[in-house]
Protein backbone atom coordinates (compact mmCIF):
# COMPACT_ATOMS: atom_id res chain seq x y z
CA UNK A 1 0.00 0.00 0.00
CA UNK A 2 2.79 2.44 0.90
CA UNK A 3 4.62 1.71 -2.34
CA UNK A 4 1.49 2.43 -4.38
CA UNK A 5 1.03 5.66 -2.41
CA UNK A 6 4.61 6.81 -3.09
CA UNK A 7 4.44 6.12 -6.79
CA UNK A 8 0.92 7.54 -7.11
CA UNK A 9 1.96 10.83 -5.51
CA UNK A 10 5.15 11.03 -7.57
CA UNK A 11 3.29 10.50 -10.85
CA UNK A 12 0.84 13.25 -9.89
CA UNK A 13 3.72 15.60 -9.06
CA UNK A 14 5.33 14.76 -12.41
CA UNK A 15 2.05 15.60 -14.14
CA UNK A 16 1.99 18.98 -12.37
CA UNK A 17 5.51 19.76 -13.61
CA UNK A 18 4.48 18.94 -17.18
CA UNK A 19 1.63 21.45 -16.87
CA UNK A 20 4.00 24.07 -15.43
CA UNK A 21 6.43 23.48 -18.28
CA UNK A 22 3.66 23.90 -20.84
CA UNK A 23 2.89 27.27 -19.20
CA UNK A 24 6.58 28.33 -19.42
CA UNK A 25 6.89 28.53 -15.65
CA UNK A 26 10.03 26.37 -15.18
CA UNK A 27 12.54 28.99 -16.35
CA UNK A 28 14.20 26.88 -19.03
CA UNK A 29 14.73 23.75 -16.97
CA UNK A 30 14.45 20.43 -18.78
CA UNK A 31 11.04 18.88 -18.22
CA UNK A 32 12.51 15.43 -18.81
CA UNK A 33 15.12 15.95 -16.08
CA UNK A 34 12.51 17.25 -13.64
CA UNK A 35 10.04 14.40 -14.23
CA UNK A 36 12.78 11.76 -14.10
CA UNK A 37 14.12 13.23 -10.86
CA UNK A 38 10.66 13.23 -9.30
CA UNK A 39 10.23 9.56 -10.22
CA UNK A 40 13.58 8.76 -8.56
CA UNK A 41 12.32 10.01 -5.20
CA UNK A 42 10.41 6.78 -4.34
CA UNK A 43 13.54 4.81 -5.27
CA UNK A 44 15.59 6.85 -2.79
CA UNK A 45 12.92 6.41 -0.11
CA UNK A 46 12.95 2.64 -0.71
CA UNK A 47 16.75 2.62 -0.41
CA UNK A 48 16.54 4.44 2.92
CA UNK A 49 13.87 2.09 4.24
CA UNK A 50 15.70 -1.07 3.12
CA UNK A 51 19.22 0.14 3.93
CA UNK A 52 20.08 -0.43 0.26
CA UNK A 53 22.64 2.32 -0.22
CA UNK A 54 23.01 1.82 -3.97
CA UNK A 55 19.36 2.87 -4.32
CA UNK A 56 20.28 6.11 -2.54
CA UNK A 57 23.63 7.15 -3.95
CA UNK A 58 23.06 6.36 -7.63
CA UNK A 59 19.71 8.18 -7.98
CA UNK A 60 21.33 11.19 -6.30
CA UNK A 61 24.22 10.96 -8.76
CA UNK A 62 21.80 10.82 -11.69
CA UNK A 63 19.98 13.90 -10.38
CA UNK A 64 23.31 15.72 -10.04
CA UNK A 65 24.19 14.81 -13.64
CA UNK A 66 20.86 16.04 -15.00
CA UNK A 67 21.08 19.39 -13.14
CA UNK A 68 24.84 19.92 -13.28
CA UNK A 69 24.58 23.16 -15.28
CA UNK A 70 22.03 24.96 -13.03
CA UNK A 71 23.98 23.76 -9.97
CA UNK A 72 27.33 24.78 -11.44
CA UNK A 73 28.92 21.35 -10.95
CA UNK A 74 29.77 20.45 -14.56
CA UNK A 75 33.29 19.41 -13.50
CA UNK A 76 31.80 16.84 -11.12
CA UNK A 77 29.72 15.06 -13.77
CA UNK A 78 29.22 12.51 -15.09
CA UNK A 79 32.01 10.09 -14.16
CA UNK A 80 33.16 11.65 -10.85
CA UNK A 81 29.54 11.65 -9.68
CA UNK A 82 29.05 8.00 -10.65
CA UNK A 83 32.38 6.97 -9.11
CA UNK A 84 31.44 8.78 -5.91
CA UNK A 85 28.08 7.00 -5.85
CA UNK A 86 29.73 3.60 -6.33
CA UNK A 87 32.42 4.05 -3.69
CA UNK A 88 29.99 5.62 -1.24
CA UNK A 89 27.52 2.76 -1.58
CA UNK A 90 30.30 0.20 -1.03
CA UNK A 91 31.62 2.03 2.03
CA UNK A 92 28.16 2.49 3.57
CA UNK A 93 27.30 -1.16 2.92
CA UNK A 94 30.42 -2.25 4.81
CA UNK A 95 29.87 0.18 7.68
CA UNK A 96 26.12 -0.30 8.08
CA UNK A 97 25.02 -3.83 7.12
CA UNK A 98 21.32 -4.44 6.70
CA UNK A 99 19.36 -5.65 9.71
CA UNK A 100 16.87 -7.78 7.72
CA UNK A 101 13.85 -6.01 9.17
CA UNK A 102 12.17 -6.43 5.79
CA UNK A 103 11.92 -10.19 6.23
CA UNK A 104 9.00 -9.95 8.68
CA UNK A 105 10.09 -13.09 10.51
CA UNK A 106 11.84 -13.67 13.80
CA UNK A 107 15.63 -13.42 13.43
CA UNK A 108 16.24 -16.41 15.69
CA UNK A 109 14.33 -18.64 13.27
CA UNK A 110 16.78 -17.96 10.46
CA UNK A 111 19.87 -20.15 10.12
CA UNK A 112 22.33 -17.73 8.56
CA UNK A 113 24.99 -18.47 5.97
CA UNK A 114 27.67 -16.06 4.90
CA UNK A 115 30.96 -16.22 3.08
CA UNK A 116 32.35 -17.72 -0.07
CA UNK A 117 32.10 -21.33 -1.23
CA UNK A 118 29.46 -24.04 -1.13
CA UNK A 119 27.15 -24.81 1.78
CA UNK A 120 23.97 -26.77 2.25
CA UNK A 121 21.01 -26.60 4.57
CA UNK A 122 19.10 -29.78 5.32
CA UNK A 123 16.23 -28.70 7.61
CA UNK A 124 14.31 -25.68 8.86
CA UNK A 125 11.48 -23.54 7.57
CA UNK A 126 13.16 -20.12 7.31
CA UNK A 127 16.64 -19.68 5.88
CA UNK A 128 18.72 -16.53 5.46
CA UNK A 129 21.62 -16.26 3.02
CA UNK A 130 24.00 -13.29 3.25
CA UNK A 131 26.75 -12.68 0.73
CA UNK A 132 29.01 -9.65 0.35
CA UNK A 133 31.72 -8.99 -2.22
CA UNK A 134 32.09 -12.66 -3.13
CA UNK A 135 30.46 -15.60 -4.84
CA UNK A 136 28.58 -18.34 -3.05
CA UNK A 137 26.58 -21.48 -3.79
CA UNK A 138 23.84 -22.78 -1.49
CA UNK A 139 21.98 -26.08 -1.63
CA UNK A 140 18.59 -26.00 0.07
CA UNK A 141 17.63 -29.56 1.03
CA UNK A 142 15.05 -28.89 3.71
CA UNK A 143 11.64 -30.52 3.13
CA UNK A 144 9.73 -27.86 5.09
CA UNK A 145 10.85 -24.58 3.46
CA UNK A 146 8.53 -21.62 3.98
CA UNK A 147 10.86 -18.68 3.34
CA UNK A 148 14.35 -18.10 1.99
CA UNK A 149 15.82 -14.64 2.45
CA UNK A 150 18.71 -13.72 0.16
CA UNK A 151 20.72 -10.58 0.87
CA UNK A 152 23.43 -9.90 -1.71
CA UNK A 153 25.66 -6.85 -2.16
CA UNK A 154 28.31 -6.68 -4.88
CA UNK A 155 28.22 -10.46 -5.06
CA UNK A 156 26.97 -13.50 -6.88
CA UNK A 157 24.71 -16.13 -5.33
CA UNK A 158 23.51 -19.47 -6.67
CA UNK A 159 20.75 -21.19 -4.72
CA UNK A 160 19.59 -24.71 -5.61
CA UNK A 161 16.13 -26.02 -4.72
CA UNK A 162 16.22 -29.28 -6.71
CA UNK A 163 16.40 -31.39 -3.53
CA UNK A 164 14.12 -29.17 -1.44
CA UNK A 165 10.41 -29.22 -0.71
CA UNK A 166 7.94 -26.63 0.52
CA UNK A 167 6.18 -26.91 3.86
CA UNK A 168 2.71 -26.29 2.47
CA UNK A 169 1.51 -25.14 -0.93
CA UNK A 170 3.70 -22.04 -1.27
CA UNK A 171 6.92 -20.45 -0.03
CA UNK A 172 8.41 -16.96 -0.28
CA UNK A 173 11.86 -16.09 -1.57
CA UNK A 174 12.82 -12.57 -0.48
CA UNK A 175 15.69 -11.07 -2.47
CA UNK A 176 17.34 -7.81 -1.50
CA UNK A 177 20.30 -7.19 -3.77
CA UNK A 178 22.47 -4.41 -5.10
CA UNK A 179 25.07 -4.78 -7.84
CA UNK A 180 24.66 -8.53 -7.66
CA UNK A 181 23.59 -11.54 -9.65
CA UNK A 182 21.26 -14.05 -8.03
CA UNK A 183 20.55 -17.38 -9.71
CA UNK A 184 17.73 -19.62 -8.50
CA UNK A 185 17.55 -23.25 -9.61
CA UNK A 186 13.91 -24.28 -9.20
CA UNK A 187 12.06 -27.49 -10.17
CA UNK A 188 10.02 -27.26 -13.36
CA UNK A 189 6.81 -28.29 -11.61
CA UNK A 190 6.92 -25.31 -9.22
CA UNK A 191 5.07 -22.16 -10.24
CA UNK A 192 6.89 -18.83 -9.78
CA UNK A 193 4.95 -15.65 -8.98
CA UNK A 194 7.28 -12.69 -9.51
CA UNK A 195 6.59 -9.66 -7.26
CA UNK A 196 10.15 -8.27 -7.11
CA UNK A 197 10.68 -4.51 -7.45
CA UNK A 198 13.56 -3.86 -9.86
CA UNK A 199 15.58 -0.74 -10.61
CA UNK A 200 18.24 -0.88 -13.33
CA UNK A 201 18.11 -4.66 -13.47
CA UNK A 202 15.84 -7.49 -14.46
CA UNK A 203 14.35 -10.89 -13.75
CA UNK A 204 14.53 -13.58 -16.41
CA UNK A 205 13.55 -17.21 -16.59
CA UNK A 206 15.54 -19.94 -18.34
CA UNK A 207 13.59 -23.05 -19.23
CA UNK A 208 9.88 -23.74 -19.25
CA UNK A 209 7.52 -24.39 -16.37
CA UNK A 210 5.55 -27.64 -16.45
CA UNK A 211 2.30 -25.86 -15.80
CA UNK A 212 0.14 -28.95 -16.18
CA UNK A 213 1.79 -30.63 -13.19
CA UNK A 214 2.42 -27.62 -10.94
CA UNK A 215 2.31 -28.71 -7.31
CA UNK A 216 4.00 -25.84 -5.43
CA UNK A 217 4.25 -22.07 -5.74
CA UNK A 218 7.24 -19.81 -5.12
CA UNK A 219 6.53 -16.11 -4.52
CA UNK A 220 9.47 -13.84 -5.32
CA UNK A 221 9.58 -10.59 -3.35
CA UNK A 222 12.13 -7.94 -2.46
CA UNK A 223 14.08 -5.14 -4.07
CA UNK A 224 16.84 -5.42 -6.67
CA UNK A 225 18.92 -2.41 -7.60
CA UNK A 226 21.45 -2.68 -10.43
CA UNK A 227 21.05 -6.44 -10.14
CA UNK A 228 19.81 -9.41 -12.08
CA UNK A 229 17.80 -12.42 -10.98
CA UNK A 230 17.81 -15.54 -13.16
CA UNK A 231 15.42 -18.43 -12.60
CA UNK A 232 16.74 -21.71 -13.98
CA UNK A 233 14.21 -24.49 -14.47
CA UNK A 234 15.69 -27.88 -13.57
Amino acid sequence: MKKRLYWGVMFLVAAVFIVLNAMDMLDGLSIFSIVFSVLLVPVIITGIQKHNFALITFPLALIAIMFDEPLGIESFTPWPALATALLSSIGLTLLFPRKHAWYNTKPESHPQYAGVGEQEYNDGENITINTRFNGSTRYIRSKTVRSVNIDASYAGAKVYFDNADIGGKEAVININSSFSGVELFIPRNWHVDNEISVMMGGVKEVGAEEADVTIKTIILRGNCGFSGVTIHRI
